[in-house]
């Protein structure tokens, strides 16, 4: 078993696990950096294209021509169909999700190029990187019945995949639209799919392994896909006119709006700005995509005031107007993740390359939690499907000692115990995990009274609003406010705001912390 000391942090939330040069995120500021070069300074920069900067991340440091002629001649090299890909494509249901397609597609390519008996993995980077677009395309208009069209040589990477998918070439406007689409979603950090084919990559796996692990964390709905969500929400809306009373009765039913709020960010996601000012400067000629665009705006002007009223740091991501952009490019939301993964494949190429050049495989530690010493012919009572699921205690603060203090005794005794050390989207954290209880503290370095606040937007929250809140710091004594403070327990009597000295003593007293949440959730 885990030696009491460990640590557990869900989600590896607040971990470290690997040190990279490729992309650096200021959520606070709002900041996003490729290899040291500020995003908006690239996408306004009209000599930076697609290949330009997948060039960039691959290899760092901004390429002289004669380089980027060289990377360019490589891409197109690559940029052919093979016809074992050709069959498989074929061999598929024509109502496949297109990124199943993609994450059998990678793997089968292993068979022809992978890094293997000495093969060049940065040539086969570049060989996933042509293909990728190919096959998306050709799988599209293989599902609906239209010919499929040969690459094009003479376009660019962008323009290649567009004339592919739309069978017209397209004009020089939506070129640069969608190259710098794909440029602002190339590189993210250690995001879910990033994370998972360096995971893999750290094992010495082949290339196409890597990036159908990438792939695969991709198709999931917490990660990819957020953008399609987006766009079903503004069809829920109808019109502009709407938009008030449907964010009203969503945000007073604990719903979520889509395409708002992020992980990292405390400000608006500088892409989703940057996406907002390229849609700006295309002609919009469908009336219905106008009309989405103006609700997408209002939407977000209407929100980000509701939050600002309430102190809440929640704002646009990179997901809520690229759809939109995608949409007028003429692209089915269909194809909004595969699309994600078209240019954030060059992420996991760089991520892959850089795991290579210092590795040592991923080993993290896991809290066994399971029964021990059973006799043969018993069951661990976790796997007993007649018994009722543990109960959830969620605990926020910014100490990672008071966390484990309290985590130890309450996973010992059967809770399932989920933390995070910062109160930023603590009511969007309560809505997603839906606790039993939660052990709040008050004072956060941002907010010195974090705490109050959360606990006033829960009562608020219909939601969330019967989830008891317990307060784990004095200083309430100090402002004066009252001992109820949120929620109601299950027999309607009013939540008690616990004293620090009660819960906090040094060391825990474990007793006391159990009594009480026994008393509120039994």
């Amino acid at each position: 078993m885990s030696a009491p000391t460990d640590t557990y942090y869900r989600g590896l939330e607040g971990v470290i696990a690997a040190e990279s040069k490729i992309c650096y995120v200021d959520g606070i500021k709002g900041e996003l950096f490729y290899r040291g070069h500020e995003i908006s300074g690239i996408i306004n920069n009209p000599n930076l294209h697609y290949e330009e900067v997948a060039l960039l991340l691959l290899c760092g440091g901004m390429a002289g021509k004669e380089k980027v002629d060289s990377f360019k001649a490589k891409l197109l090299k690559y940029r052919k169909f093979n016809n074992r890909i050709s069959d498989i494509i074929k061999d598929f249901a024509v109502d496949t999700h297109p990124m199943k397609v993609m994450q059998a597609c990678t793997a089968a390519l292993g068979g022809i190029w992978d890094n293997k008996d000495g093969d060049d993995a940065n040539e086969i980077f570049l060989a996933y990187i042509s293909q990728f677009p190919l096959i998306i395309a050709a799988y599209w208009r293989y599902s609906n019945r239209q010919e499929i069209i040969a690459p094009n040589l003479k376009l660019s990477f962008s323009g290649n995949f567009l004339y592919m998918l739309l069978g017209k070439i397209p004009s020089q406007e939506h070129i640069e639209a969608f190259d710098n689409a794909l440029i602002l979603h190339m590189e993210h950090g250690f995001n879910a799919s990033t994370f998972t084919g360096r995971v893999i990559a750290s094992s010495m796996a082949t290339v196409s392994s890597s990036l159908s692990g990438a792939l695969g964390s991709l198709t999931g709905p917490l990660h990819g896909g957020a953008n399609e969500r987006v766009l079903e929400m503004v069809e829920k809306i109808g019109s502009v006119d709407n938009v008030k009373n449907f964010l009203d009765d969503l945000i007073d039913n604990g719903g979520k709006v889509m395409g708002m709020g992020h992980r990292v960010y405390r400000v608006k996601d500088p892409r989703a700005k940057l996406l907002q000012d390229i849609i700006k400067t295309l002609d919009v000629e469908d009336k219905r995509v106008k009309e989405r665009l103006d609700i997408l705006n209002e939407v977000d002007s209407y929100f980000s005031h509701k939050m600002e009223l309430k102190n809440k740091q929640i704002y646009p991501n990179v997901d809520f107007y690229s759809g939109t952009l995608l949409s007028i490019l003429g692209i089915d939301p269909l194809l909004f993740t595969p699309i994600f993964a078209l240019a954030r494949v060059v992420g996991w190429c760089a991520h892959i390359r850089e795991q290579w050049q210092d590795n040592r495989i991923f080993r993290p530690k896991c809290r066994y939690v399971g029964a021990v010493n059973l006799k043969m012919g018993e069951q661990d009572v976790e796997y007993d499907q007649l018994k009722p699921s543990k109960k959830k205690v969620m605990i926020i603060d910014d100490d990672p000692d008071i966390v484990e203090a309290m985590q130890i005794p309450l996973e010992a005794n059967g809770f399932k115990v989920t933390s995070s050390n910062t109160v930023a989207n603590a009511v969007e954290f309560i809505t997603e995990e839906e606790p039993d209880i939660v052990l709040l503290d008050v004072s956060f370095p941002e907010n010195h009274t974090a705490g109050f606040d959360v606990c006033y937007e829960v009562r608020e929250h219909q939601g969330i609003k019967h989830i008891p809140i317990v307060i784990l710091s004095a200083i309430r004594e100090k402002f004066g406010l009252p001992f109820t403070i949120s929620g109601q327990t299950r027999t309607n009597r009013a939540i008690p705001v616990v004293p620090a000295d009660r819960l906090l003593e040094k060391p825990l007293n474990p007793e006391a912390l159990l009594t009480v949440i026994d008393e509120l959730i039994g």
